[in-house]
């Protein structure tokens, strides 16, 4: 990759990092760019035969846009009008988070440098993994940034150990080394504009750091011999070290148990595990015990969902597809599916 073409590309990553900073800061703004949008794009939206809570606003916006081209007061007229229809399902107040697909798709040449860009620097770096923020965000609501970080081969998660990265905010490059467990920089982070922006040094920077990464030493997945835990916390860590996937008390135990983090002489601990975690969530005035609960974690706090009709094994693990699952999202695709929920 030639290094013009880098230089010029960054900038154009920090210019749409800074419109989608604005898009969520400003409903007008963010008006002006969905009255952008091309026709053809918003047809597709429209058309679309998929459904429900958000998407259902998403179309709902696109047609307004066709019809007449949208402004601040009729985009959160057609929000609250949705939210009204789907009581407790529509939890995204930020009208881009909920839009935030369509304004993201006129970033597309910015995200698709992106990734090449990743794949240049692997090979620069070495035999290690990759992990590639963009716009779309961690829980697909949209954010402001794009991200690069590179770590460990033998690690599970780039949160797992250290990480080599770069990061395009707006009318900001920044890039450094952090050691992700221990939530601390190895060393100080560059800050610069991208008209600043010296690819020289950032090759410079690799070349000297990228050792940290591929020579760190890797313990085994969730061993933390300096803490003690409780069934609680190490639950609570089990989901945070798989990105939060929702996950059934027996899930969460056989991955305890695996790793030796939390021992009990109990005869049926994931049943145990199931009633302290329920009686711990956040949402435990639902007196129900079931067993076909699923948990994620809120912070330190789990936060459990009760399957009435409970999801196959193999059903969930393709929705979740490698991604990350929110309360409302988590409702959405399980209704399409046909499973009837109560949180």
């Amino acid at each position: 990759m030639e290094k013009e073409y880098i230089e010029n590309n960054i900038k154009k990553i920090c210019d749409s990092a800074s419109i989608v900073k604005k898009c969520m800061e400003d409903n007008n703004f963010l008006c002006d760019n969905l009255n952008d949008l091309d026709n053809e794009y918003l047809k597709s939206i429209y058309r679309s035969d998929k459904s429900g809570p958000v998407l259902d606003i998403r179309k709902e916006v696109a047609k307004t846009i066709l019809l007449e081209g949208i402004d601040e007061i009729r985009l959160l007229e057609i929000i609250e009008s949705n939210k009204l229809k789907n009581p407790g399902k529509i939890i995204i107040n930020n009208p881009y988070r909920i839009l935030n697909p369509l304004i993201n798709q006129t970033h597309s040449e910015s995200v698709d440098f992106l990734k090449k860009f990743g794949d240049f620097l692997k090979d620069r770096i070495g035999d290690c993994k990759i992990h590639t923020w963009t716009f779309d965000g961690a829980r697909f609501q949209g954010q402001e940034w794009c991200s690069l970080l590179f770590y460990n081969k033998e690690l599970k998660s780039q949160s797992d150990g250290m990480q080599l990265w770069i990061s395009f905010k707006p009318d900001l490059v920044e890039y450094g080394i952090t050691d992700y467990p221990a939530e601390k920089s190895w060393n100080n982070n560059i800050v610069i504009s991208p008209d600043d922006f010296n690819l020289d040094d950032f090759y410079k920077f690799i070349d000297e750091n990228k050792n940290v990464i591929l020579d760190e030493k890797v313990s085994p997945i969730l061993t933390d011999s300096e803490k003690e835990h409780t069934f609680i916390s190490a639950s609570i860590q089990v989901l945070k070290k798989f990105e939060n996937i929702p996950m059934t008390a027996k899930e969460i135990w056989d991955h305890i148990e695996k790793t030796g983090i939390y021992k009990t002489d109990g005869k049926t601990p994931a049943a145990t595990l199931n009633s302290l975690m329920s009686s711990s969530s956040i949402n435990s005035n639902n007196s129900n015990k079931s067993k076909k609960i699923i948990f994620e974690s809120v912070g330190d706090k789990p936060i459990r969902y009760r399957l009435i009709n409970y999801t196959p094994k193999r059903i969930r693990e393709s929705l979740i597809d490698d991604g990350f699952i929110t309360k409302e999202m988590l409702i959405e695709i399980l209704s399409k599916n046909n499973i009837n929920i109560e949180i």
